[in-house]
């Protein structure tokens, strides 16, 4: 017969297993930029920062086929506190109805992953400008948005719509970890030292 300390910490093991920080393509909170590069390959690695704090690979420990670089910063001391995977060109049309529907399927996945997000579709202009049929001009223009946030454990998720010209566009997936922005300030801080 189990104690009640027993079920107590089997309760809170379990609780707590199921609220961990989320695990994106495999990448895990924490973890060093060595640790990474080695389970990747250097082969992996396209470019490194010259502060060294962001490194761009070519594949994920659990890739994803909509995407084809993954961007990671590390801090010195924290290790791993972001993520941007950069998804591959789609060919669409003026009204961008492929990318369109590319955002809105990974959308769906994440709305099922991480409960429903909240998004943005706008265009920042009145009249003829903001109809469909000029999705991508006004995307490329950023007088469009096309965006969705969730929060998952103290993870900011953001899934984003980009427009590299009028006929192609392509999405990105960025995951900030607990620590994230106190790392940014830090730095910037750092930067402006020298003013």
């Amino acid at each position: 017969m189990k104690t009640l300390l027993a079920i107590f910490v089997t309760f809170f093991a379990t609780s707590v297993f199921a609220q961990r920080t989320p695990e994106p393509f495999g990448f895990h909170y924490g973890s060093t930029k060595a640790d990474v590069i080695k389970q990747l390959g250097n082969a992996s690695v396209t470019n490194v920062s010259k502060d060294g704090t962001s490194v761009s690979f070519t594949t994920a420990p659990n890739p994803h086929p909509d995407f084809e670089k993954y961007v990671l910063f590390f801090s010195p001391t924290k290790g791993l506190l972001k993520i941007v995977a950069i998804g591959k060109d789609i060919t669409t049309g003026d009204d961008g109805s492929e990318l369109r529907q590319a955002f809105n399927r990974l959308r769906k996945s994440l709305d099922t992953k991480y409960g429903k997000s909240q998004g943005l579709d706008n265009c920042k202009d009145d009249g003829a400008a903001c109809e469909s049929r000029f999705f991508m001009m006004e995307l490329k223009s950023k007088n469009r948005n096309l965006f969705a946030i969730w929060q998952a454990e103290g993870t900011g998720i953001t899934l984003d719509a980009y427009a590299l010209r009028i006929n192609v566009g392509y999405v990105t997936l960025s995951y900030e970890f607990p620590g994230w922005s106190e790392f940014v300030d830090a730095r910037n801080t750092k930067k402006d030292s020298v003013l």
